[in-house]
């Protein structure tokens, strides 16, 4: 699927590509940051296994990551 040319230009400056990638970084963290709250406020018992938690659904997304980079390498 090719984009507008012009578009396509700058998204090839090497500029550009590090601000979308920054950008996308403080999104998902700041998805991250209100989500975990939002979870601890509706289940406050979470807060003894906090570190547990944190660290499965750190490798569950890790591995839905790692199965979707074929698919969108195609």
């Amino acid at each position: 699927m090719a984009l507008i040319p012009i578009v396509a230009e700058y998204f090839n400056d090497p500029l550009i590509q590090l601000i979308v990638i920054l950008s996308t970084v403080v999104i998902g963290l700041s998805q991250g940051f209100f989500l975990g709250r939002a979870i601890l406020l509706r289940f406050p018992r979470l807060q003894n296994h906090l570190k547990t938690v944190s660290v499965s659904l750190f490798i569950l997304f890790l591995i839905n990551t790692v199965l979707s980079v074929p698919r969108f390498q195609s």
